[in-house]
């Protein structure tokens, strides 16, 4: 079954084993851990100058690494509060700052069309997204309609934007 034209590509999704009980028991284990890292690196950014905001916390199944993902206007500089957790977790701790799209799609959420957001689900990549888009579409430039839960114009707006110009041409 191949993909309608003009569809964004679907990733391959390798499967390497069904979890076992142990398996899901500590990926409950891990969510809570996670959860205590984000609050502690919440504690310990919580007076820097670049304003950080922690978005989610996640661990490896095994886990060895913690990755850390946060939103900053400016870069910041947490090797020192990697350190801090390093120590505190046991796990080799990896620090990425993200942008309001990425935020969204490490949260997930529902979008107007009542789905998941597609940048939590499926979209791997953030393409170019424009208001000429929203425009050939003939919806109105209202930031409530146009924009996703990011903030942003709508990721979908791109997808469909060359059915929508197909068909203006035909």
């Amino acid at each position: 079954a191949g993909a309608a034209a003009g569809a964004p590509p679907v990733p391959e999704i390798r499967l390497l084993r069904l979890a076992t009980s142990e398996d899901l028991e500590r990926e409950r284990t891990n969510e809570e851990l996670a959860g205590q890292a984000l609050k502690a690196f919440a504690v310990e950014c919580a007076g820097a100058p670049q304003e950080v905001r922690p978005v989610a916390a996640r661990f490896t199944l095994d886990r060895r690494r913690l990755s850390i993902f946060y939103l900053a206007e400016h870069p910041y500089d947490g090797r020192r509060n990697a350190a801090s957790l390093q120590r505190r977790f046991g796990a080799e701790v990896e620090m990425r700052q993200v942008g309001v799209r990425d935020e969204s799609a490490l949260l997930g959420g529902l979008g107007s069309c009542g789905r998941a957001t597609c940048c939590a689900t499926w979209m791997r990549h953030f393409h170019a997204v424009n208001v000429r888009m929203a425009k050939a579409q003939d919806l109105a430039l209202n930031p409530a309609g146009i924009n996703g839960g990011c903030g942003r114009l709508k990721c979908c707006l791109r997808y469909e934007y060359e059915g929508y110009r197909e068909s203006a041409t035909a």
